[in-house]
């Protein structure tokens, strides 16, 4: 089975926020040993990327970019799966894309 890792799970670790870094880091930690296999989609490889760069420099973006690449299959969300979205009862317009396109790649 492979979890679909939240943008915030890796962000919990990246940034160390409390409360959630120990139980964040755990699962990534259960990922990179190959107890889980993870994804992530794709949009949340761009936003940490950015957001790591605002608050460190570019080496450490793209040192986080390849480990999350190396460890963490990325879904994409395509055209259809955008518009598939819309019409899930979910009020977070990026949950329901998220849910949608990874439901069909994940399954």
């Amino acid at each position: 089975m492979t979890l679909l890792v939240d943008l915030n799970v890796i962000l919990d670790v990246v940034q160390r926020r409390a409360p959630h870094y120990e139980n964040s880091a755990v699962l990534l930690s259960k990922i990179v040993e190959g107890d889980l296999d993870g994804a992530v989609p794709g949009h949340a490889v761009t936003t940490i990327y950015y957001l790591v760069r605002k608050y460190t420099d570019r080496s450490r973006a793209e040192e986080t970019i390849d480990w999350l690449l190396n460890h963490l299959t990325v879904i994409s969300a395509s055209v259809s799966d955008f518009r598939a979205a819309r019409q899930l009862p979910i009020d977070d317009f990026e949950d329901a894309v998220v849910r949608y396109s990874c439901r069909s790649r994940l399954l």
